[in-house]
């Protein structure tokens, strides 16, 4: 996949956040965003030479932070996610 092929996927933490991210293999653009309990998140662009960012969002008392570090050797991408209301921790990992 990655490098090659566009490709695109989501990854859900808590039941309440889902990072969705899609890959333009052209571009070498990894766009990465989400939705906190239905409601979008912020979103940003990974690429080789800027491979970390974060997406935040709110919904109501709950607010959430996802940072991110893509690897394009490895098309990998490690997302810390963490919200507020409950709080919560977690990582996760998914190939783009």
């Amino acid at each position: 996949m990655g490098q090659s092929n566009d490709s695109n996927g989501s990854y859900p933490f808590f039941g309440k956040i889902i990072v969705i991210w899609n890959y333009n293999a052209a571009k070498q653009e990894l766009t990465v965003s989400g939705t906190l309990s239905g409601k979008q998140m912020t979103s940003c662009v990974l690429k080789p030479g800027n491979k970390t960012g974060t997406i935040t969002g709110q919904n109501g008392s709950n607010a959430a932070t996802v940072g991110l570090d893509a690897n394009f050797s490895t098309d990998q991408l490690a997302m810390e996610a963490s919200q507020t209301d409950p709080q919560r921790n977690g990582s996760g990992n998914s190939g783009f």
